[in-house]
């Protein structure tokens, strides 16, 4: 049996989806990036099921996580990242969607009304200094928000 076209191209672009998300895989581990979001264990809140984009780069404005970002807050830090299988193929590089930073960092957090429901913004400074916006939608805003001024 001859191989049509149509094979052979299905064939290409599934071993290179597959490069990708090895790549993506290996890219991870190397920096030291987890491919399963896991809570911190002194977490004062967590929220498995959040979205949100970084409101930094047109394209992660526009893009963004529907219900697959985790949010911990422990004392020291704000911790954002998406779960699995949404941490592979570059997606949390591309759209900015994983943050890990200090709470001596985080400049404001504000709850703002939207059309169906409440955003919470989180304004922060990064590792090199320059300001940069978080957006968030939460089942519980007022106690993220809560455990952040704590």
């Amino acid at each position: 049996m001859d191989p049509t076209g149509a094979d052979i191209d299905g064939l290409r672009i599934a071993i290179w989806i597959a490069s990708v998300i090895a790549a993506s895989i290996v890219f991870r581990r190397v920096t030291g990036r987890p491919i399963r979001a896991v809570a911190p264990g002194n977490s004062s809140f967590v929220e498995t099921r959040a979205s949100g984009r970084s409101l930094r780069k047109i394209i992660s404005r526009i893009g963004g996580a529907r219900n697959c970002l985790m949010v911990a807050v422990t004392t020291s830090k704000l911790v954002i990242c998406p779960q699995f299988p949404f941490t592979l193929m570059f997606l949390p590089e591309i759209y900015g969607l994983e943050i890990d930073v200090p709470r001596s960092r985080i400049k404001d957090v504000r709850i703002e009304k939207g059309f169906f429901s409440r955003r919470v913004v989180v304004d922060y400074l990064s590792a090199h200094g320059a300001s940069r916006s978080f957006e968030l939608r939460l089942s519980d805003p007022d106690a993220f928000r809560k455990a952040l001024t704590n």
